[in-house]
């Protein structure tokens, strides 16, 4: 690799889940390993949303929050209501609108070289009206969808709307960094870079044990409900989930071998180093956490969510991954008890994703320099020398 000039980086990170955090988490160490720096970490919220401690102390306290669209669930907390989240996003267009005089507040304050968004949906609405004098650059496995071998889910409505959300969060981007649980087939696109998932070095030091319990992670409480009807039949299987359930602040535990654990990223990462298997809604980061432990895993996309649907279909090509419509862990329990040895080669590519990505990020700036400078090899400009690999 080059030697770069420093670069200065904003980060915008959507608050859904916790797959996004993590990786603005992951890149930052990468980037700041390289010489750069995170100057400030925004982060889109809503009143159901709390800025997990975890994020707070990986970026040394430096994270602001701003309203951001979100999705309105069901009653139960199971599903997205997709007509309502519509509206209800659209009634609140003029607080949206001072989020974005927000984000301005600190590209002025800041002047970063980058921005970079974790699929945040006001970014892209924000470089469209204030054309920012910097790159951005957008982050997030939903990008695969420009991919030709990506599979859709059924429904031209939804597929149109995650389409639509795509092209708004990318509106001005440089580039978009797709996210991939497996390797895609080499496509030509000047602005799709397919890259490996953002793994943070804690993964990575874990070491992995075949442990005697199921490992259950819920971004929506109500999902809860369908963990405890199942185990009821069969308390003899031992499982630990993780929530975000209003009500229970601390462990709760219905049967004895069932435990809901409030989110806590630490013991979490402990649990899936662990545990026999997975188990998740359909979601990327935790996922590719998984894969990388050897861990076989089980998705059941949220319902409504096109997006999750998708990455079901995606992820169901690797051979340790299956997904369901609900939470009967029989299927999972069936491939458990089957032989299989980890790709160490997909392991491999699992866990390159940050390097990937932060030499990606290096060569799309020292490419704008150049084309600013209009092509002069003798420019001042980012790098120095030549790095094929992030292009290649």
């Amino acid at each position: 690799m080059g030697k770069f000039k420093a670069l200065r980086f904003l980060f915008i990170v959507q608050g859904e889940g916790r797959g996004h955090m993590t990786q603005a988490i992951a890149l930052k160490d990468e980037l700041e390993a390289n010489g750069h720096s995170v100057i400030t970490t925004l982060i889109g919220t809503n009143k159901n949303r709390n800025i997990p401690a975890f994020l707070r102390k990986a970026m040394q306290g430096n994270v602001h929050s701003f309203a951001s669209p979100s999705f309105i669930t069901d009653k139960r907390s199971k599903g997205i209501k997709i007509l309502k989240t519509i509206l209800y996003n659209l009634c609140r267009f003029a607080l949206y609108l001072r989020s974005m005089r927000y984000i301005d507040k600190w590209m002025k304050e800041k002047k970063p070289d980058v921005i970079i968004n974790f699929y945040d949906f006001l970014p892209g609405l924000y470089v469209k009206f204030y054309n920012p004098n910097c790159q951005y650059i957008c982050i997030g496995h939903q990008y695969l969808a420009k991919h030709p071998d990506f599979p859709f889910a059924g429904g031209k409505v939804n597929k149109w709307l995650f389409q639509f959300t795509n092209f708004i969060t990318s509106l001005g981007a440089t580039n978009l960094i797709a996210l991939s649980y497996r390797p895609y087939p080499f496509f030509a696109d000047e602005k799709l870079i397919v890259s490996p998932p953002l793994l943070r070095a804690e993964i990575k030091n874990l070491k992995s044990e075949s442990g005697e319990f199921y490992l259950a992670y819920m971004v929506y409480a109500g999902y809860g409900q369908d963990i405890i009807e199942w185990h009821s039949r069969n308390q003899e299987v031992k499982i630990e989930c993780f929530w975000n359930h209003p009500d229970h602040t601390e462990p709760f535990q219905p049967h004895p071998n069932l435990t809901f654990h409030p989110i806590n990223d630490k013991l979490f990462l402990e649990k899936l180093s662990q545990c026999k298997a997975y188990i998740c809604t359909a979601g990327f980061e935790s996922v590719c956490e998984a894969l990388y432990l050897n861990k076989q895993v089980m998705m059941v996309p949220v319902h409504g969510q096109y997006e999750q649907a998708c990455n079901a279909l995606d992820a169901s090509q690797i051979p340790t991954v299956i997904h369901q419509k609900n939470y009967s862990l029989d299927p999972l329990m069936k491939l458990t008890g089957s032989p299989y040895k980890q790709n160490l080669e997909h392991k491999e590519w699992i866990g390159s994703g940050a390097n990937f990505i932060a030499r990606s990020i290096e060569n799309i700036c020292a490419k704008a320099v150049k084309i600013e400078a209009n092509e002069d090899s003798t420019f001042e400009g980012l790098i120095i020398g030549n790095s094929q690999a992030a292009t290649n």
